[in-house]
């Protein structure tokens, strides 16, 4: 119980610490008006299609489902099941808010990565952890 105290608070404190790299001011995101310049917005940042998808669900990432000028997104878990889904958004809202989680998808992932290779971590977050942080 008390190690998965520690991970929650952990994850509260990282997901303050990135806040200000995922809500930038001068973030090119507020400038992107499609999903193919999200996408390369996306490989500017070094974010790779193992963290989002627009056609297919795959473990841990963010599906973004397009559907004329709106956009679902869900995460997806583990298990290939969405954790959680957005309601359909405008286009530019849904933009926003796929660069959002993706992003701090990707940030957690990293950490995780390096936690692991450093003997910090054993075992890798949890779906519920990685929820906690997206949300």
């Amino acid at each position: 119980m008390r190690a998965k105290l520690s991970i929650t608070f952990f994850i509260k404190v990282y997901k303050r610490l990135v806040f200000t790299t995922v809500y930038s001011a001068n973030n090119p995101v507020y400038e992107t008006c499609d999903i193919h310049a999200l996408q390369q917005l996306f490989n500017s940042l070094g974010i790779t299609s193992e963290y989002y998808s627009f056609q297919t669900m795959k473990p841990q990432i963010i599906l973004g489902e397009a559907d004329h000028d709106h956009l679902t997104i869900s995460y997806i878990d583990r298990n290939q099941q969405k954790r959680f889904t957005t309601s359909r958004l405008k286009l530019e809202r849904g933009i926003f808010v796929m660069y959002r989680l993706t992003y701090s998808l990707y940030l957690l992932k990293w950490l995780e990565d390096r936690m692991v290779k450093e003997h910090v971590l054993i075992d890798r977050f949890h779906n519920d952890e990685i929820e906690l942080f997206l949300k």
